[in-house]
C-alpha cells in the first residue's frame, strides 16, 4: 500500500517509514514523523518502533519501498490479559483486507473519513495506546470482523483538520426518491385532484439542520468524558453521534430519528459489528455496552 505523506519536503523534514504486524494477517504501515514536530506524536511512532515496527527499505523518492507481509498466528486483543484471544492462521482465506486510513492532526487525529478525535480524550487512550504498541486497535478488529486489517497512518501535525463538505445531490424527474425507507412519489400528478392541479413533493428539511439538531438534542456535556459513535445507514449514509459515556442506547436511537425522521415510523435495529448482535437495552449507557468510539449498524426490519 502507497505511504499518504506530504510531497515537497525532504532530507531533515522526511520521515521514516514502518511496518508492524497486528491482528489477523494484519499490519500496519506507518509514516514516521518529520523532525522539530510535537514530541507527542514524535513518541508514538518511536513507541510503535520499539514495540516491533519493522523499517521500511527506501531507496529514494520514486522507488516502491519494500514491505514485508504479515500472516500466521495473531491475537485479538481484549480489555484485560485473561480475555486476549488466540486467532488460528487463515491464511487460505482470500477475502479482501480492510484498509484504514489513519491521519494525526494538529489537536488529534482521523480514522478513514470519521470525525476528529482528540489526543486528550479518554475515550481514544486505548487506541492510541494500542497504535503505540503495534498493535490493530480492538475496534477495527471489531468493525473488520476480526479479519485482515491494514493501518496507513500519516503525519498532519502541522495542519489543522478541516472537516470534509457535504455534498448533497438532487433528484429530479418522476419516480421514487432513491433511499426511503418508505419510497416517495415525486412530480407525479394527482389525478383526484380538482381543476387538473397536480400534488407537489413537500420540500424536505435540510438534513445538516437535522444532523444538527439531532445533536444539540443529545445536550453534550463537554466537562465530561465525550465519545463519538459512527452510524452507518441502510442507505450507505453515515451519521456520527458525539456523546458523553453516560448516555444510552435509547438516546442513540432518539438521535437517529432525528436525524431521519424517517426512521420514527419505522421499525429499525442498532447492530454492533462484531460480534454481530442487536443492542436491546435502551437504558444501557455506550460506555457499559462498550460502544465508545466504535460503529453501529441501523438495519431495519
Amino acid at each position: 500500500m502507497d505511504q499518504d505523506s506530504d510531497s515537497g519536503g525532504s532530507g531533515e523534514e522526511d520521515g521514516q517509514a514502518f511496518y508492524a504486524g497486528g491482528s489477523e494477517h494484519s499490519g500496519q504501515q506507518v509514516l514516521g514523523p518529520p523532525r522539530k514536530k510535537s514530541d507527542m506524536v514524535t513518541k508514538l511512532f518511536k513507541s510503535a518502533k520499539e514495540h516491533g515496527a519493522e523499517v521500511l527499505d527506501s531507496e529514494g523518492q520514486g522507488k516502491k519501498s519494500k514491505k514485508l507481509s504479515f500472516g500466521g498466528t495473531g491475537y485479538r486483543l481484549g480489555l484485560t490479559s485473561d480475555d486476549t484471544e488466540v486467532i488460528p492462521d487463515t491464511s487460505k482465506k482470500e477475502e479482501r483486507p480492510r484498509d484504514v486510513s489513519l491521519k494525526m492532526w494538529r489537536t488529534g487525529f482521523t480514522v478513514d473519513d470519521g470525525p476528529l478525535r482528540a489526543y486528550e480524550d479518554p475515550g481514544n487512550a486505548e487506541f492510541l495506546n494500542s497504535i503505540r504498541r503495534s498493535e490493530v486497535p480492538l475496534e477495527l478488529i471489531r468493525e473488520a470482523r476480526g479479519g485482515e486489517v491494514y493501518i496507513s497512518m500519516a503525519d498532519h501535525r502541522h495542519e489543522d483538520y478541516v472537516p470534509p463538505k457535504v455534498t448533497l445531490k438532487a433528484f429530479s424527474g418522476a419516480g421514487h426518491t432513491l433511499g426511503s425507507l418508505v419510497p416517495t412519489v415525486v412530480g407525479q400528478s394527482d389525478k383526484g385532484a380538482s381543476g387538473g392541479a397536480s400534488s407537489q413533493a413537500a420540500p424536505t428539511q435540510d438534513s445538516k439542520t437535522l444532523q444538527k439538531n439531532a445533536q444539540e438534542g443529545l445536550k453534550v456535556d463537554e466537562s465530561q468524558p465525550v465519545t463519538s459513535i459512527q452510524l452507518r445507514m441502510p442507505d450507505g449514509s453515515r451519521l456520527v453521534a458525539r456523546v458523553n459515556h453516560t448516555h444510552t442506547v435509547g438516546d442513540i436511537r432518539h438521535f437517529v430519528q432525528t436525524a431521519q425522521p424517517a426512521y420514527i415510523t419505522t421499525d429499525f435495529g442498532l447492530m454492533t459489528t462484531f460480534p454481530y448482535a442487536e443492542l436491546t437495552n435502551l437504558a444501557q449507557t455506550v460506555s457499559e455496552a462498550k460502544l465508545l468510539n466504535s460503529a453501529i449498524v441501523v438495519k431495519t426490519k
